[in-house]
C-alpha cells in the first residue's frame, strides 16, 4: 500500500502542475504534505510503529475525494454567474480603528501575565501562561474572566488586519507600531502552531503580491526558527540542556500519523470518547477537547503524542464513509475560497489566514474540531468588519 499511495499522490500532483503551478494551491499542498511525510515516515530512523495498509488506505480515501471535489468547486466558482460583491471601507486605515484592536491586545496581554503570575504553576512566566492555558482547555483551571474572554476575542483577530494592511503596503507609524505589538501578543501565547500560523499566512500574502523572493523566505524562516526554539526553551518547566531535538521534531512530524494508525487497529479500544459527532464537534459545542485519552490526552506510538491527523475525528464518528464525506467537503470549500481568491482581495486574507489549516492536517482537524469557533469568528469578521457585503450580478 505504501508504494500505491505515493504512486496516486504523485500522479495527482502531476496533473494538478500541469494546470496551476502555485504551490499554495490546496490539492498541490495536500498531496505534497502527505507525500513527504509517509516518504520521509520510511526513510528516517524515528523510533515510531510502522503503519498498517489500513492507514494507508484511510489516507487515500482523504486525499482523492478531496482533489476531485476541490476540483470540482474551482470549476463552479469560476462559471457561476452570480456573485457578492465586496468593498475595503476607509475606516479599517484609521487611527482610530488602529488604537482599539492596540487597546484589546495590551488589555489581553496585561491580565493574561497577571493571571499567570497570580497561579504561579512554575517560576518561569512563559512556562506559566502555557500551562494556564493548557489547564483550562482540559478543565483542570477556572475559565477565564469574561472581561478577557470579551477583549481576546478582539485580540486574536489582529493578525488579520495586519494581513490586510500588508496585502495592501499601507504603512503609518501606527501600523508599523500596531504589527509590532501584535508580534508581542502571537509570541506571548507560548503556542508555536500560532507563530506557524501567521509565518504561513505571510508568506501567502508575499505570493499573492508577487514578491516572494528566495532572500525573503530565507529571512523569515530563519526568524520564525529562532522564535520557535526560544518559545520551546521558554515554556519548558525542566531543565533543556539536554533537550533531544531529534525526538522533538519526530514526535510533531509523524507521530500523529502512528498515533491514527494506532486509532484504526485498535478500534477505539483504548479510547474514551462519546462517537456519532463527539468526535467532530466535541468542542465546539462542550467547549472541550473533542477527544479523551487516558494520560492527560496522550498516547503512547511508542513516543508519546495527543494529536491524531485531520482524518481521525471524522474516521471514529462515522468510520470510512465519514472520511469520504469530509473529505468532499474540504475539497469543495478550499477549491471554491482558492479560485476565489485570484480575483478577489477578501478571499486572499480569508485564504491566506487559514492556510495553516491545509499544511497542519497531518496534526490535526483545524477547520472544524479543534478550531471551527475561531474559524467562523475569522470569517464574520472579514465579511461583515473588513469587508463588508453587497449584491451584485456579474458583468460580462
Amino acid at each position: 500500500m505504501l508504494f500505491l499511495t505515493v504512486f496516486v499522490l504523485s500522479l495527482i500532483l502531476f496533473f494538478i502542475i500541469k494546470e496551476d503551478k502555485s504551490f499554495i494551491h490546496p490539492t498541490i499542498v495536500t498531496c505534497l504534505i502527505w507525500w513527504f511525510l509517509i516518504v520521509g515516515y520510511h526513510t528516517i530512523d524515528h523510533g515510531l510503529y510502522p503503519l498498517s495498509d489500513e492507514f494507508y488506505s484511510v489516507l487515500l480515501l482523504w486525499v482523492v475525494p478531496f482533489s476531485l471535489f476541490c476540483k470540482v468547486a474551482s470549476v463552479f466558482a469560476q462559471t457561476k454567474k452570480v456573485s457578492l460583491a465586496h468593498y475595503r471601507p476607509d475606516y479599517i486605515f484609521s487611527k482610530w480603528f488602529i488604537l482599539f484592536f492596540l487597546l484589546a491586545i495590551l488589555i489581553t496581554l496585561i491580565m493574561k501575565i497577571k493571571e499567570a503570575q497570580a497561579i504561579g504553576l512554575y517560576d518561569s512566566l512563559y512556562a506559566s501562561i502555557r500551562d494556564l492555558a493548557v489547564s483550562r482547555s482540559r478543565g483542570e483551571e477556572e475559565p477565564p474572566s469574561s472581561l478577557f474572554i470579551l477583549f481576546n476575542r478582539f485580540a486574536v483577530v489582529s493578525p488579520v488586519i495586519c494581513l490586510v494592511y500588508l496585502l495592501n503596503d499601507f504603512r503609518t507609524k501606527y501600523i508599523c507600531f500596531f504589527s509590532a505589538i501584535v508580534i508581542v501578543y502571537i509570541f506571548f501565547g507560548a503556542n508555536k502552531g500560532v507563530l506557524l500560523h501567521w509565518f504561513m499566512a505571510i508568506v501567502v500574502i508575499l505570493k499573492y503580491k508577487g514578491r516572494l523572493r528566495l532572500s525573503q523566505m530565507l529571512v523569515l524562516f530563519s526568524f520564525v526558527l529562532i522564535a520557535l526554539i526560544i518559545i520551546q526553551l521558554f515554556r519548558s518547566s525542566a531543565s533543556t540542556e539536554d533537550y533531544n531535538w531529534f525526538h522533538f521534531i519526530c514526535v510533531y512530524l509523524f507521530s500523529p500519523l502512528t498515533a491514527f494508525d494506532s486509532f484504526i487497529l485498535h478500534a477505539g479500544s483504548d479510547f474514551q470518547t462519546p462517537l456519532n459527532g463527539g468526535f467532530i464537534f466535541g468542542q465546539f459545542l462542550n467547549n472541550e477537547y473533542s477527544v479523551y485519552y487516558d494520560n492527560n490526552n496522550f498516547v503512547y506510538v511508542p513516543l508519546p503524542t495527543n494529536v491524531f491527523t485531520v482524518l481521525c475525528s471524522y474516521y471514529a464518528d462515522y468510520g470510512c464513509l465519514g472520511v469520504f464525506i469530509a473529505a468532499s467537503l474540504h475539497g469543495l470549500f478550499w477549491g471554491y475560497i482558492y479560485t476565489r481568491s485570484k480575483r478577489q482581495e477578501l478571499y486572499k486574507v480569508l485564504y491566506a489566514s487559514l492556510f495553516y489549516i491545509l499544511v497542519f492536517q497531518f496534526f490535526c482537524d483545524y477547520l472544524i474540531t479543534a478550531s471551527l469557533r475561531s474559524n467562523i469568528l475569522t470569517m464574520m469578521f472579514l465579511f461583515f468588519i473588513m469587508y463588508p457585503v453587497s449584491y451584485k450580478k456579474r458583468l460580462r
